[in-house]
């Protein structure tokens, strides 16, 4: 399917190939989705997110998106590592963590999220952001490691 289109469809086919994927959520072009086994068991994209391709899931671990999720374009989940190995192979044994992203979170463009790492409610992270820990709910974070911008209201003084 063409990028940036057929929203829906393509959507409906990964809900028909088996991934958990809730109601009223647009993936916006092709996955890159890879682990071992049945990695249609280890993603799940609540309801009402939004998913801007390329987007690459390692699923060696699980993902779980919340619901209202928005993700930008060039975004990269990974979910394995590896132990420092000996002086003559540094890349020791592989290793898993899950990673979490909680209701309403907006992540930007280009941004990496680390195995291990929970985006509590309501958080944003800044585009090119590489989040390699945890993120408290409502806060803007942002840079290589990311690190806390600001805190960021819990009541929106408009219409959602």
């Amino acid at each position: 399917l063409p990028h940036l289109s057929m929203n829906r469809l393509r959507t409906r086919l990964y809900q028909l190939f088996g991934f958990k994927i809730g109601i009223k959520t647009h993936i916006m072009g092709t996955m890159s989705l890879e682990g071992p086994g049945n990695i249609r068991q280890k993603l799940v994209i609540g309801p009402e997110c939004q998913l801007t391709t390329p987007f690459y899931a390692d699923l060696s671990g699980t993902i779980i998106i919340g619901r209202g999720v928005s993700i930008g374009p060039k975004t990269v989940f990974v979910t394995s590592t590896h132990e420092m190995g000996h002086p003559t192979r540094r890349c020791g044994k592989v290793g898993t963590a899950d990673i979490e992203v909680k209701d309403g979170c907006w992540i930007g463009a280009c941004v990496t999220v680390l195995p291990g790492v929970i985006i509590g409610e309501g958080s944003v992270v800044a585009a090119g952001a590489v989040v390699a820990s945890n993120v408290a709910p409502n806060t803007l974070v942002g840079g290589v490691p990311a690190k806390i911008i600001k805190e960021l209201p819990t009541e929106y003084p408009g219409n959602v």
